[in-house]
């Protein structure tokens, strides 16, 4: 069977063992140790790269971005200018526990 890397790049899942093996030029066995070093040097180091950490902040800056949240904000600032204060109450629950869920 002859599969490019572009077929098997959105499809190994599609692929029975054999053919996974033949198209990463493996064995059942494994890979010998000099053929380990050889692809070490090639592909660099078989590690996953770990990702950047997120900080709590923004987190907490990124629940408030959303058309949604912008209505609400906006609603918010629109009802505390008119002197509404038990819809601004209600509206900065909503938005309150968004966050805290979000």
């Amino acid at each position: 069977m002859d599969r490019t890397q572009a077929d098997t790049d959105q499809g190994w899942y599609r692929l029975t063992a054999e053919e996974a093996l033949e198209a990463l030029d493996s064995r059942p066995e494994g890979l010998a140790d000099d053929e380990v070093r050889r692809r070490a040097e090639q592909y660099g180091p078989n590690r996953i790269r770990e990702q950047e950490q997120v900080s709590r902040w923004r987190i907490l800056l990124d629940q408030f971005r959303s058309p949604l949240i912008y209505v609400l904000v906006a609603a918010l600032a629109v009802t505390l200018a008119l002197q509404d204060f038990a819809d601004s109450l209600v509206i900065g629950i909503v938005l309150a526990i968004n966050t805290v869920i979000g």
